[in-house]
């Protein structure tokens, strides 16, 4: 679990404060957001608690021309007891982009894109499985 707050904390009693609200936390797959604080345990001195939880999830693959990142994110909100999940992805095709640039060369990229948006549908796009 990562906590941002931590790297701006400049005293170690916040940072230790915080460090024991994180350490609490229980992974519980009967919970919607998959962790619970034991009563009493979901705020550290009255000056942190718990908001939201995160969990997410990043696969990445790539070979010498494309790169294809996929995150699923799950977000829950203890407070209002909300659920919001997001499935990003990105597509960065880096051999395309570096002859679009250079010039000097005929760029073939039509069909550079062609193929890799083919591969990008074969093997993504019209699959039907989870990532999760």
């Amino acid at each position: 679990m990562q906590c941002r707050l931590m790297m701006f904390c400049q005293e170690d009693d916040e940072r230790h404060s915080l460090r024991k609200l994180i350490k609490t936390g229980v992974v519980d797959s009967e919970e919607k957001c998959g962790l619970r604080w034991p009563l009493g345990r979901e705020s550290s001195g009255g000056r942190y608690c718990v908001a939201e939880v995160w969990r997410t999830k990043v696969q990445t693959f790539k070979n010498s021309f494309v790169k294809l990142k996929v995150r699923n994110v799950h977000r829950f909100n203890l407070g209002t007891s909300t659920v919001e999940v997001m499935h990003e992805a990105s597509l960065r095709i880096s051999e395309l982009t570096k002859q679009l640039r250079d010039k000097t060369k005929p760029i073939p990229s039509a069909d550079m894109l062609h193929d890799t948006l083919k591969l990008v549908w074969d093997h993504f796009l019209c699959w039907e499985g989870s990532f999760a």
